[in-house]
């Protein structure tokens, strides 16, 4: 429930749920900072819950197609979060929560949608993937192997530039 600060300024609102509270303000960029760290630490605390109205808000928040132009996201940044939020555990483990399943579904839905934040260059690609098993590596600071990282950036090129060509490769194996 979100209840407008006595004497806090314009727009500034703290969120309750039980007996916990967080502070914010409405035009604070909401949510994928850190990597997705703000909807744990709302799930976390309870506030965001299955069902819940702010799980509501919060799938609406980030599938904003304006607001996700507007902030220029790359798709790369959504699919950290992403990652992050539904594996229910900080990248260093120390804190755990439930995942909300709307708040995975609007977090999947927003990363294709910030394909769009990508400019078209107008040039010819040709994607070439590792596909052996050193691509299995976690990149450091990530939630996100070599693998997903790879193949995302090579969805969202195909997806923005119409001269595009991927294959695949693994220099393991000889035909």
């Amino acid at each position: 429930m979100a209840k407008p600060t006595a004497g806090g300024g314009a727009g500034r609102m703290t969120y309750y749920s039980g007996a916990t509270r967080c502070d914010g303000k409405g035009d604070q960029k909401l949510l994928l900072g850190g990597k997705g760290a703000n909807l744990a630490a709302m799930t976390r605390i309870g506030l965001i819950s299955t069902g819940s109205a702010a799980a509501s808000l919060v799938a609406s928040r980030i599938t904003d197609g304006e607001a996700l132009r507007k902030s220029r996201v790359h798709p790369l940044a959504v699919l950290q979060a992403l990652k992050t939020y539904s594996s229910g555990r900080s990248e260093k483990g120390t804190s755990t929560w439930t995942p909300v399943t709307r708040v995975v579904d609007a977090l999947d839905a927003a990363f294709y949608q910030s394909f769009g934040n990508v400019e078209k260059t107008g040039k010819r690609f040709l994607l070439a993937l590792d596909v052996s098993g050193s691509m299995d590596s976690m990149i450091a600071g990530s939630s996100l192997s070599c693998r997903q990282a790879a193949t995302a950036m090579a969805m969202v090129t195909a997806a923005v530039e119409p001269e595009c060509t991927v294959l695949a490769f693994d220099a393991d194996r000889t035909a």
